[in-house]
């Protein structure tokens, strides 16, 4: 037998650690109540010490290091003050793109996700001349971008989409390490609704 391991390393591994967990099975189911509690409490012991000196600050490393970006759309309003004039202004879809992580990252261009496809397509460029991408974003950094709502829905149906039919839009947008985020979804009736409410403030 001890030949045939020999000859066998893989089953000599196998062999000896079946030897070692039945060992350690004797000392655990120990007819000496002393060696099981010794052996439970070392057993503990050694787990306790591998989850906090091993596994969590493993864990602690990858989430540090892992690409960890949020991205956020909200109804914004504006109003300007003219000496006794007030003069509201069309809602403002701004986008809050945080990176909570650890590493610098540089963000591309956003993109408008629209809840439906329109010649198969649902994701759609909106520009962004005020800014440059890709726009770098440090660690607990923010970044913002508004876009005037009339213009973006005067965009969308330049490319040929159907506003009437759309529900809701995203932003998404895309790191260099090809990475996409979604932001929250934004009704396009709360757009709609906010655009009429200006207008007849406006008046």
């Amino acid at each position: 037998m001890l030949t045939f391991l020999a000859k066998n390393r893989k089953l000599s591994k196998i062999y000896l650690i079946m030897i070692d967990f039945d060992n350690y099975f004797k000392l655990l189911f120990n007819d000496n109540p002393a060696i099981s509690i010794t052996t439970i409490t070392a057993t503990l012991a050694i787990l306790t010490f591998i989850l906090t000196f091993i596994l969590k600050p493993l864990l602690t490393f990858i989430r540090s290091y892992s690409i960890d970006i949020k991205v956020k759309s909200a109804l914004k309003h504006k109003i300007i003050a003219l000496g006794s004039e007030v003069k509201y202004l069309p809602p403002i879809l701004e986008m809050t793109i945080t990176n909570t992580g650890k590493i610098k990252r540089f963000i591309k261009n956003p993109h408008i996700k629209t809840s439906k496809k329109f010649n198969g397509e649902n994701i759609f460029s909106i520009g962004d001349l005020r800014h440059y991408y890709p726009h770098p974003l440090e660690p607990g950094q923010q970044f913002k971008v508004e876009y005037d709502t009339p213009t973006l829905l005067s965009s969308l149906s330049g490319l040929s989409i159907n506003i009437k039919e759309l529900q809701s839009i995203r932003i998404e947008i895309q790191d260099t390490t090809q990475k996409k985020y979604l932001s929250n979804k934004v009704k396009l009736s709360d757009i709609l609704t906010q655009m009429k409410v200006i207008e007849k403030m406006s008046v």
